[in-house]
Formats: C-alpha cells, structure tokens, sequence
C-alpha cells in the first residue's frame, strides 16, 4: 500500500520521466556526432546538421508551449511529441546521405525540442504550488544522462555506429510510457475560459518589453550556447587526441555528478544566492572550463575542469529557471519557456552551431573551444546588465 502510494506522487513520476528522457540525451550529446560520422558525415557538414536542425526550436517550442497553455493540459502535449519524436528517429534506420539525415534531423527536433520546455514548465508549476522541489527532482533527468552516458560509453566500444542509434530508440520508446504516467497541473480554475490568442501574444510582448528580460535572454543564450561545442564536437576532439571511449563516457559522466550534487543544493543555494547570482557563476565558470579546455586535452586537467560543469550548465539553468518562472505572466509559464527555448536557444544555437563546426574543421578544437569561452564571458556581462536593470545587485 505504501508503495503504491509512493509510485503515484508527482515527484516520483516527474523523477521518472526526466531520468528516461534525458537517458536519451546521454547517448545522442556526447555520441551521436560518432553516429554522424560513421554515415560518412565530415566535421562541417555534422556542425551544419545541427545549425540548420537547432532552427526548428524557433517554429516548434513556442507553437507547443503555447499550445499546452491555451489547452491547458501539459502532460497530453508531452506525450505526443515524445511518440513523434520516437517514430522521427525510427527514420534515421534507412537513412544515408547528407540531405535525408539532415531532413529527418530537422523533424526530430521538430517534434523533441519542445519536451524538455514543456516538462520543466510542469515541474516549476507543480513546484510553485508546493508539490515538489524542482531542482531536487531535475537532478534525476542529470543522474540518467550520467549512467546512461557511462553505459554507452563503454558498450559502443569496438561496436558498429548504428548501436548508438538503436539504444536511443530503446529509450526513447520507454521514456513514451513514461510520458503518459506524469502527473498534471492546472493552470486555470474549472469552467474559466480559454485565453485568447491576442492575450497570450500580448502577455509575451510585455514580457520582452521589460529592459532586464531582454538582457537576461541574451545573457542565458550566451552562456548555454558557449556549450554547443562540447556538445556537437568534445568527443570527436578527445578521441582525436587518443583518449578512448570508455574514458569520455567517463568524462561526460563527471560533469553531470558535478551538476546533480548542485541541483541537490538547490534549496540552498536559491535562499542564499538567488537566480541573478546562479547565472552569473554560470558564466564565470564557462569562460575559465572552455578557455582550460581550449588549452589542453591532457586527462589529468580534463577530469577536475570538468567538475565546472555544476556552474557552465547547473547553476545557469537553474537560475534561468527560477528567474523565468518568477517573470513570467499568470498562466503562460509554458509559453515564457517556450520564448526561452525559441530565441536564445533556438536563433543563438543555429549560429554558434554553423560558426562552430567551421571552427572545429578549419582551425581544429582548441580555436573552437576559446571561442566559447569568450560566449561564456559575454553571457556574464549581459547578466550583469540584466541585474543592474532589474535592481537586484546593487553593488553593479
């Protein structure tokens, strides 16, 4: 009885869910450029690849977003993508050639890259009425990516590239059920109207109309994006430099402990800092990870540099969380999300991506690496400007 008990809270399932989900992200970040290249993909073309698919989070994300406002029913919309995006990559099996991954990528994003707006809009909803504590439940999607990033690492050795793909589909296709077993929050009370289409557009408007969220957008796309080159081409640069995959799987793995021991912190660390400060940190420490990674492939300076992690990506995306989630209009936590996900994250990463696999093929890893640590210093400027607007830190 008391198990079942457990099995039915909110947090339990949202837990379960984002550990599936971003278990699917711990074999398509770190190895899906290695898929990428087995189909023959050269570095630029696989930096073109993710370029021109990150564009799809400008059309998709806010239409999603907005919709599971309007609807009012977050878990219905979540299921759907995650059902699409399964049968998306179901595609990739047949695939070759340059223009049809580049068409069924584009798709998968399409139908994906609203998931996680949608599931953390949930889970900060769900958090604002008591039911649970977001970062202590996010750092279950952290600790997926990192057994399944461990996992993978060691079982793609010496194997074909088309076992990457295989074990993300096994994922996603149980990340599918998962789906459809996560808890829902109403946002309106019963029997209240829709919005209108004009209400929720002009409640975005006068959310971008604010001085501070427009630097915070800039400032949170800079320091995330400053990513996109670990993302898409860190193992590709670590193998280049002789280091094996069981090892990256091990690298990659640090980094999201690193992150999961900070959300853990979260209470914490948002009672004594606060959002403003979380970004902040993030973008200190991106520019010090990507500038030391920029330097050196040497083990014995990758495994404490990638401890950074808790701050490049932890801190900043918690923060950028709670900041989004205290600014955005009543009822449109969704679309506010989506906003997030659609500029900084959508235009931002199509161009860091294209910029960063020209990088990466005609001047090699370390020049693409210190090109993200000068996002992650930018990111830290625009945060500081978005503090100062705001009137949240005095002293800058």
């Amino acid at each position: 009885m008391r198990r079942a008990a457990f099995a039915t809270k909110p947090e339990v399932r949202l837990a379960a869910f984002y550990a599936l989900i971003f278990g699917a992200f711990g074999v398509s970040l770190p190895y899906w450029p290695l898929w990428l290249a087995s189909r023959g993909l050269a570095p630029d073309e696989i930096g073109l690849v993710f370029a021109l698919t990150s564009l799809a989070k400008i059309v998709a994300t806010p239409l999603a977003t907005a919709l599971a406002d309007r609807l009012d029913r977050r878990r219905a919309v979540i299921a759907w993508l995650v059902a699409a995006s399964l049968a998306a990559n179901l595609c990739f099996v047949p695939a070759r050639g340059w223009a049809a991954i580049l068409a069924i990528s584009f798709v998968a994003v399409l139908v994906t890259s609203p998931v996680m707006s949608l599931t953390d809009a949930l889970a900060l909803g769900l958090a604002r009425d008591g039911r649970l504590d977001y970062g202590r439940v996010r750092l279950f999607g952290s600790l997926g990516f990192t057994l399944v990033a461990l996992g993978a690492g060691a079982a793609i050795e010496g194997r074909p590239g088309d076992f990457i793909l295989w074990l993300l589909l096994g994922l996603m296709a149980t990340a599918c059920a998962a789906a459809l077993l996560l808890p829902e929050i109403a946002e309106r009370e019963a029997g209240a109207r829709r919005p209108s289409l004009a209400g929720q557009l002009a409640g975005m408007a006068a959310l971008l109309a604010r001085p501070h969220i427009a630097w915070f957008l800039l400032a949170a796309g800079l320091i995330q994006n400053s990513h996109l080159a670990y993302y898409a081409f860190g193992t590709l640069y670590w193998r280049a430099a002789g280091i094996g995959s069981a090892a990256i799987g091990w690298l990659w793995a640090e980094g999201v402990i690193a992150e999961i021991l900070l959300f853990a912190a979260a209470p914490m660390l948002l009672r004594r800092v606060g959002p403003e400060r979380l970004i902040l940190l993030g973008g200190i420490g991106a520019a010090v990870r990507w500038t030391a990674l920029g330097l050196s492939t040497d083990l014995l300076l990758l495994v404490p540099i990638q401890l950074l992690h808790a701050l490049s990506f932890a801190a900043a995306h918690l923060g950028a969380m709670l900041y989004l989630a205290r600014q955005a209009p009543a009822g449109l936590g969704a679309s506010a999300q989506g906003l997030y996900a659609a500029l900084p994250l959508g235009i931002g990463t199509g161009l860091v991506y294209a910029g960063t696999g020209i990088l990466f093929e005609h001047f090699g890893g370390s020049a693409a690496f210190l090109a993200m640590a000068a996002l992650g210093l930018l990111g830290t400027l625009a945060m500081a400007r978005a503090a100062w607007h705001a009137g949240r830190i005095r002293a800058i």
